[in-house]
């Protein structure tokens, strides 16, 4: 998925990758050879001048040059081309513009294969696992840097070499094995610093801080070897931007070394100090602005407000010279930060919003990377939205105007709900969450019975933002803060899937007490009959009909749903009339996956109930699927086969007969329906695993009907391989067709199974979701 890498908008300069960057001789006797005007420049110049452009930051200018260099450069001069699409991919992944840098980096391994220049190719090769990498697709990168470490090696080209060992470093944080990777970043310091590429060498021993946080003496002995390495580069830009990675990294490792915090931040800021000097001797604005800014969070860390409101001023005013949105809302984000601390609050308010604001220019400049340990979209991303959140419904909650207390609470909406669609969009990487949100309605037009609820989870506590069916919106706030209820939320779902135990109930029942007792009243009041959910962390990752009141699960109450965001849903109910339905299933064992027996009697039970095309097992193939739903204009559609959500969209799938069908492949498929005039009523999957223990997982499925243009999903938490799934299923399909709303279908198919003694146990019912529109 896309992720933030390390620190945004130096990452490409001096960043955590190396491969991007790894220098390239040429083979020997190489030279560019196309015909050109001699009154226009060379290919070689506007590469010169493209190098220079990259060198100082405008990655824009590079890649202006670069391209065109390629365009100057005949079909003939295959060198001069490679060199090209080689720094216009440089600049392309500076910009955060992976695809193109992909499709760059690919042609120039195609160029040097038809030249049979294997150390061009192994370049290349190199450089495909870095951007791979930096679109987070581990495995494809340790593959080609694999390859690429290995050919390197055994060509004599030690620096591609330590690039590729770099990189693998990286692969390991982004799995979150910092022993190996501190392995590898040590192995490519060391094969650098043998064959004089000092700078490679600095750049892989400050990696190796990252690795080693929360171990300050190996940290600070990793910073004392990439100093010892720095010293010996001359390159003022170069130096500069080294200089900067590294105050960085000790800066962010103090933070998880508390007995060694005030060493490790003296020594951050000598080196973003030095990095400061060093990028105004290069007038490289970038390197000055993210050093300003850096040394602005430092003071920040320390309390030393004033100075730091100076540092991120100065950055801020260096960064707009720039076209860096992605380091300026950083800058604005830290702005809002401080002056709320002064006490100024609506100024801390503008800061935020515009924070925000420049969050929005970034859709279409995807610069998230391969995050090197966790989801750096909720480091670096999430807190901007949790900040402007908090001071809002502060000022919601201490106002005495009851107008001005619902305009509060309705920018605090809108905040959440873009929020939530830049967490979907980060994860899918399409614009598919766009598509969706143009399609929205107000609530009070679609749904007079409904509430929907928004739990915010803030640092120190919970806030409980209530749109009611009539338009007005309420606030309650509980003092637990976001750390004690995820850990309850996490708890709760490890609990949940033990058939044999009732100790799920104490965190149910805490969980209850918490977010829905403080709303009976309201709830009661308004007559509400469906409690509609946008979950906020790892609440994404828990059923929440199994809260529980001491005496009845929460699904004994209300008819429940769960959406990523009411203004992505498409409201509408299920329109009965001509409904085709396709049922697709494997029961037998497929790709090493346990067999589902229970399968063949769902989709013959679901068959009964509707009518349907039927694909079982070896009917059942990736090819097929499609052409059905390319052909015929189906309502609803039924997948029940091993599927698994992770946190990370590349591995989240499904299996039919021929193998598995990602989520990319699937959205396709099912989002035919997206440009239809009426989209897919409901898309069933009733035997997919959500990844316990990630929270983020859980976004694949509450995103799903988003992703594939479906009004509604009903999927699963866990498999229920059992009877009591087809139980479900039928009466839910039962209820459906007969009527009832599709929350209304659902709570009467769970309550049937919580009616029966045999599956009374949350594990049978609770997994199964509602997700989408709840009519």
């Amino acid at each position: 998925m896309r992720r933030w890498l390390g620190t945004l908008a130096v990452s490409a300069l001096m960043g955590l990758s190396c491969a991007a960057t790894a220098p390239f001789t040429a083979s020997p006797g190489a030279s560019d050879s196309g015909a050109h005007d001699p009154r226009d420049p060379s290919p070689e110049q506007v590469r010169a001048t493209g190098a220079s452009a990259l060198a100082r930051g405008d990655f824009e200018a590079a890649l202006g040059a670069y391209q065109l260099a390629g365009r100057l450069a005949g079909q003939e001069d295959r060198e001069g081309r490679y060199a090209a699409l080689l720094g216009s991919a440089r600049a392309q992944s500076a910009l955060g513009e992976y695809a193109a840098a992909q499709e760059a980096m690919e042609e120039a391994g195609r160029l040097a294969d038809a030249m049979g220049d294997a150390p061009r190719a192994a370049a290349a090769q190199v450089a495909l696992g870095g951007i791979e990498l930096a679109q987070g697709h581990a495995a494809r990168a340790e593959t080609a840097l694999r390859a690429g470490a290995e050919a390197a090696r055994k060509l004599g080209r030690p620096a591609l070499e330590a690039a590729a060992l770099n990189d693998l470093g990286n692969v390991e944080l982004l799995r979150a094995d910092p022993a190996a990777a501190a392995d590898f970043y040590q192995r490519a310091a060391s094969v650098a610093g043998n064959s004089g590429d000092f700078g490679l060498a600095a750049r892989s021993w400050a990696n190796a801080v990252r690795a080693q946080r929360g171990q300050p003496a190996r940290a600070l002995e990793s910073v004392a070897r990439a100093e010892e390495a720095l010293a010996r580069v001359p390159d003022a830009t170069g130096r500069s931007a080294l200089l900067l990675n590294l105050g960085l990294e000790l800066r962010d490792a103090a933070q998880e070394s508390p007995v060694s915090a005030g060493e490790m931040r003296a020594r951050s800021g000598a080196l973003l100090e030095e990095a400061l000097a060093a990028a105004r001797v290069a007038g490289n604005l970038r390197i000055q602005s993210q050093a300003l800014g850096g040394l602005g969070g430092l003071a920040e860390a320390e309390g030393r407000v004033s100075e730091a409101l100076s540092f991120t001023r100065r950055a801020l005013e260096t960064g707009r010279a720039l076209d860096a949105p992605e380091s300026v809302y950083l800058w604005q984000a830290q702005l809002g930060r401080l002056l709320a601390e002064q006490g100024e609050r609506g100024a801390a308010i503008q800061a935020l919003e515009r924070s925000v604001s420049t969050l929005q220019l970034l859709r279409d400049r995807p610069v998230w990377g391969g995050d090197l340990a966790g989801s750096s979209f909720d480091l670096r991303v999430a807190p901007v939205y949790r900040s402007l959140l908090d001071l809002l419904l502060l000022e919601a909650s201490e106002s005495a105007d009851p107008a001005q207390v619902q305009v509060y609470l309705g920018r605090a909406r809108s905040v959440m709900e873009n929020f939530k669609a830049a967490e979907l969009r980060d994860f899918f990487r399409d614009d598919c969450v766009d598509a969706q949100r143009a399609r929205t309605r107000e609530l009070e037009t679609v749904s007079r019975r409904a509430t929907i609820l928004y739990p915010i989870l803030l640092a120190h506590r919970t806030a409980l933002l209530v749109s009611a069916a009539d338009g007005s919106l309420d606030l309650v706030s509980v003092p637990v803060g976001r750390e004690a209820l995820e850990a309850e939320a996490r708890a709760l779902r490890a609990q949940l899937e033990r058939q044999a135990t009732r100790r799920y109930l104490v965190h149910a029942q805490r969980l209850y007490d918490w977010l829905i007792r403080p709303l009976e009243p309201k709830l009661d009041a308004s007559g509400t009959e469906t409690l509609v959910f946008v979950p906020d962390g790892a609440l994404m990752m828990i059923p929440m009909a199994s809260l529980h009141d001491g005496e009845q699960f929460l699904v004994e109450k209300f008819a429940l749903a769960t959406t990523p965001g009411f203004d992505l849903v498409d409201p509408a109910p299920v329109d009965r009339e001509a409904l085709e339905a396709l049922l697709a299933g494997i029961s037998k064992s497929v790709d090493g996956e346990a067999p589902l027996p229970n399968v063949v009697e769902e989709l013959r039970v679901v068959e009964a109930l509707l009518g349907a095309e039927v694909m079982l097992d070896e009917a059942f193939l990736r090819s097929d699927l499609r052409e059905s739903l390319e052909d015929r204009n189906f309502g609803i559609v039924h997948i029940a086969t091993h599927a698994q959500f992770s946190a990370d969209s590349d591995d989240t799938f499904l299996l039919a007969w021929d193998g598995r069908l990602g989520l990319d492949e699937l959205s396709e498929d099912v989002g035919l329906f997206r440009f239809r005039d009426e989209p897919l009523e409901l898309l069933t999957l009733s035997a997919c695993e959500t990844a316990r223990g990630d929270d983020r997982a859980g976004l694949g499925l509450s995103g799903m009907a988003v992703k594939a243009g479906a009004r509604s999903v009903l999927g699963s938490l866990w498999s229920v391989n059992d009877p009591a799934a087809t139980a479900l299923v039928e009466t839910f399909y039962t209820r459906l067709m007969a009527g009832d709303s599709r929350a209304q279908a659902l709570r009467a198919a769970q309550l049937g199974l919580l009616a029966d003694f045999r599956y009374r146990h949350p594990a049978y019912w609770a997994p199964f979701l509602l997700i989408g529109t709840w009519l």
